[in-house]
């Protein structure tokens, strides 16, 4: 696939959050995000319709289809014990790819988990990621993480 904006990300921030979208497609998400709730045919039909490649189309209906048959969780254990051995760095990107749709079906279609990591690394920066990808609108946020025994404050749009 070459070069990837993973490849060209500065900032620990901005590495880890582009690391847990690597691989994904935008239209594919979308598809199955708005409708989730429908019966894997449907889905699978949303999918072949959607424009992307035939190969990333492939691996989200592959994927799909082991969501729904229960077997997913094991396809990504699988995956992630395979992260443990010698790999290159092409073999070990294209295992976190697999990996990224995997989590986002294993989550229902949704981003909560990502939104959650973002929030827990007690940043500014991380907590406005979180809320964004929370869905809320932040026009201003002022945020301490606290510690030390001491309550943290946010203080969102106001």
């Amino acid at each position: 696939r070459g070069e990837t904006p993973l490849n060209y990300a500065r900032g620990r921030l901005v590495q880890w959050l582009l690391g847990r979208f690597q691989g994904r497609h935008g239209g594919l998400d979308a598809a199955l995000r708005s409708h989730w709730e429908e019966d894997l045919d449907f889905l699978l039909s949303k999918l072949r319709a959607a424009e992307a490649a035939p190969d990333v189309k492939d691996q989200y209906m592959k994927y799909l289809k082991l969501q729904r048959e229960g077997s997913l969780q094991e396809e990504g254990s699988h995956l992630a014990s395979s992260l443990s051995g010698q790999l290159s760095q092409e073999q070990r990107a294209s295992i976190m790819q697999r990996f990224s749709v995997i989590r986002f079906l294993l989550a229902g279609a949704s981003d909560l988990p990502v939104a959650i990591e973002a929030l827990m690394q007690q940043s500014e920066d991380a907590m406005h990621v979180g809320l964004i990808l929370l869905g809320l609108k932040v026009k201003d946020m002022q945020y301490s993480p606290g510690g030390s025994g001491s309550d943290g404050t946010l203080k969102v749009n106001g």
